[in-house]
């Protein structure tokens, strides 16, 4: 009997005391025996959905709506309604790995070793894991051998694609070689592209660096630069950018710098 008299409950709408837009879509019962309203309760008169009211408070209305009704809202309705909570297994579950919000963070780890030059077994540091739990705790970090063998050589690929484009398209190209010491004295020998863009940009870009055994002469440079060739893409059509080689390499011979010269005589683009 209860049952039924519930069934065919009709839905007062609200006193006009309630102006708020929301109201359109919710009223209430009246108390049992009474002709007074039930304010404790709004009823949803889309579903008869009853929902705890809180005087002044249409927060849990806006959000069974937006839930259930979208439908019904309103502009107004939709730029004052606030989401629905999510449930506490979808907060504290993990990106799939090929979510794009997951590789995202995945290429800004890569970024941030290559850019710093960082080691690798910086992704196993508990204090970089711990900072990375806090950013995202939904992100899982991938292993070690991960960024090693599959997301550094990826960011390696695209940069490289995109140096070549962008050198491509230049009309000249002047290449630095220069030779230095690192703080523990080992030698190395760096090959830099420099040239102005279309837009007129001074860009440059470092091709090559190499471990120098022996002394800066003219003859080991070449012989180093030839190394480095067999390693590049050379691209020797004429109708490519032409290419200033400025030496930065001290002791060397008028011998020693002709063959140098005549190891890049014949390239005019060279990109790793």
């Amino acid at each position: 009997m209860e049952g039924g008299e519930s069934s065919v409950q009709i839905i007062k709408n609200a006193p006009s005391v309630l102006k708020a837009d929301i109201w359109t879509h919710y009223g209430f019962y009246e108390l049992k025996g009474k002709s007074e309203l039930d304010k404790s309760h709004a009823v949803c008169k889309v579903c008869h959905t009853k929902i705890k009211y809180l005087g002044g408070n249409t927060t849990n209305l806006r959000n069974h709506l937006s839930r259930f009704h979208c439908e019904k809202l309103t502009p107004a309705t939709k730029k004052t309604a606030e989401p629905a909570q999510r449930r506490i297994d979808e907060a504290l579950s993990t990106f799939p790995p090929n979510s794009e919000k997951a590789k995202k963070i995945t290429q800004s780890v890569a970024a941030f070793i290559a850019k710093d030059l960082r080691p690798y077994s910086v992704v196993e540091n508990t204090g970089f894991r711990h900072l990375l739990k806090t950013l995202e705790p939904r992100y899982k970090l991938p292993s070690r051998s991960h960024f090693t063998e599959n997301v550094i050589p990826a960011l390696y690929n695209g940069t490289k694609a995109q140096v070549m484009s962008s050198m491509i398209q230049a009309k000249r190209v002047a290449i630095t070689c220069d030779a230095w010491t690192s703080v523990v004295t080992e030698s190395y020998l760096t090959v830099t592209a420099h040239y102005i863009s279309q837009d007129w940009q001074f860009l440059s870009h470092v091709l090559q660096t190499r471990a120098v055994y022996e002394s800066h002469t003219g003859a080991h440079v070449a012989e180093l630069l030839g190394v480095s060739q067999s390693r590049v893409r050379l691209l020797g059509s004429t109708s490519l950018p032409s290419i200033l080689l400025q030496k930065r390499v001290k002791n060397t011979s008028c011998h020693s710098e002709n063959e140098v010269w005549n190891t890049l005589a014949s390239v005019q683009v060279c990109v790793i």
